[in-house]
């Protein structure tokens, strides 16, 4: 009789404990991939159906009339998942707190899209639900800027990231970088072009002046490929394109500027909108892959074990 009772509460023991771990991996996986399976299609098991309330419905409908599609808005719904937890959980899954968002963006920021604000940055929402705070950080990146032909819903839809920074060092950046490709451009680019060079390159406004400075001066050297310069591809050769760099051509230029309408200098202006994004963007890339890993250290230098048979 000892036996059989012993036997049993060892089975019994095996079993709770199984029951366990499957209720912890089950746990783990709500988690980790929220109301989307591992293989990407959208649960609606009996343990996800708990954990959705009525809340997703009317924050679907923001989103939606927000213009977000029904992917996005599917995507945007997964930042308020019950599972999801601090004050970022708690605003996207507040219907009015969403609502307040897409609003206040959609009064200081006409042209905006929310979907992919949020969506690119969902820490956003923390600026975004105060008012006035967004209004604030857009004011100082405009009036940094200093373009007046800029459009900011397409920059901030491109680089939400602006958003969530610092407002004096975003204020310090955008300054820096636009006179930094003014510098670096000079006279070629008016008001209309560096604003169409910054909707390309958002990113830019995030950078100091000096990693700008140093992508953009690639604008003037070759492009190891990328099509050439702009400044080549305009003025036939290197060494032409130098002159007219320095300026030591200009009333040439001005007097064919006046003969041709400007169409010569219209149409530089659209190779070097055309080389930003071929040619800054990725050079700035590159510059944020560098600073991580000098954030991060050198790689640890702790010797291999591959390979080693322990007795």
């Amino acid at each position: 009789t000892t036996t059989t009772t012993t036997t049993t509460t060892t089975r019994c023991g095996v079993g709770e404990q199984r029951d366990k771990q499957d209720a912890t991996a089950k746990e783990d996986d709500a988690r980790q991939y929220g109301v989307w399976g591992v293989d990407g299609i959208r649960q609606r098991s009996a343990s996800f159906a708990a954990m959705e309330a009525d809340w997703e419905d009317e924050v679907a409908k923001c989103w939606t009339r927000a213009g977000a599609s029904e992917v996005a808005t599917q995507r945007l719904l997964i930042l308020g998942a019950k599972w999801q937890k601090g004050a970022l959980g708690e605003i996207y899954r507040d219907p009015e707190a969403v609502r307040a968002m897409v609003d206040a963006l959609a009064e200081l920021l006409p042209g905006a899209s929310p979907a992919k604000i949020f969506h690119g940055e969902p820490a956003a929402a923390l600026v975004a639900v105060d008012r006035s705070s967004l209004s604030r950080t857009l004011v100082a990146i405009r009036t940094a800027a200093d373009i007046p032909m800029l459009d900011l819903a397409h920059v901030i839809s491109r680089e939400p990231r602006l958003l969530t920074r610092d407002v004096a060092e975003t204020s310090r950046t955008c300054r820096e970088s636009v006179a930094a490709l003014r510098s670096a451009t000079g006279w070629l680019l008016n008001d209309e072009g560096v604003a169409a060079v910054v909707e390309t390159c958002p990113s830019m406004l995030t950078h100091d002046g000096d990693d700008v400075a140093a992508a953009a001066e690639m604008m003037w050297t070759d492009a190891g490929g990328a099509g050439g310069t702009p400044w080549v591809e305009a003025f036939g050769t290197r060494e032409t394109a130098a002159k007219w760099r320095e300026g030591a051509v200009m009333d040439a230029f001005e007097e064919e500027e006046e003969e041709d309408g400007g169409e010569r200098k219209a149409s530089l202006m659209r190779h070097i909108v055309d080389f930003s994004g071929r040619v800054l963007e990725p050079a700035l890339r590159r510059v944020d892959v560098r600073k991580e890993k000098e954030a991060n250290g050198p790689p640890s230098k702790t010797p291999s074990t591959r390979g080693v048979v322990y007795e």
